[in-house]
């Protein structure tokens, strides 16, 4: 993998002088990070340019937690929640392929449905 840091700040500069590119995305966020690297898994050649600091902007205010949609099991929606946790599913698979980085974490809270109710709400 390639290096990026201040050390190399100087190399990349030359790179985006030099070389030609097929896809320039401005704005080093979630979005604009992830669209790199699927232009890149895709074989594309990529160069990203940020004004700031890579995720600095509102990324920088995220929870850096994977939603998996539990949240939505309230309202009994379960297409959302299975939505959710397919899309979590999917991107713990892309981004940690070994499965070395997932982890699963419960907060518990009063129950909002209880057992007893619960095949009613449903039908």
């Amino acid at each position: 993998m390639q290096e990026f840091s201040y050390k190399t700040r100087e190399k990349s500069l030359q790179r985006f002088r030099q070389e030609i590119f097929d896809v320039l995305i401005i704005g080093g966020g979630i979005t604009g990070a992830g669209t790199a690297r699927d232009a890149a898994s895709r074989g594309l050649k990529v160069a990203l340019v940020e004004a700031k600091d890579f995720a600095s902007g509102t990324s920088s205010k995220s929870s850096k937690l994977i939603h998996g949609g539990l949240r939505y099991l309230q309202n009994m929606e379960f297409g959302l929640v299975f939505e959710a946790l397919s899309e979590r599913a999917h991107l713990l698979k892309i981004s940690c392929p070994s499965g070395s980085g997932s982890t699963i974490s419960f907060l518990c809270f009063e129950p909002l449905v209880s057992i007893a109710d619960f095949p009613k709400k449903i039908f």
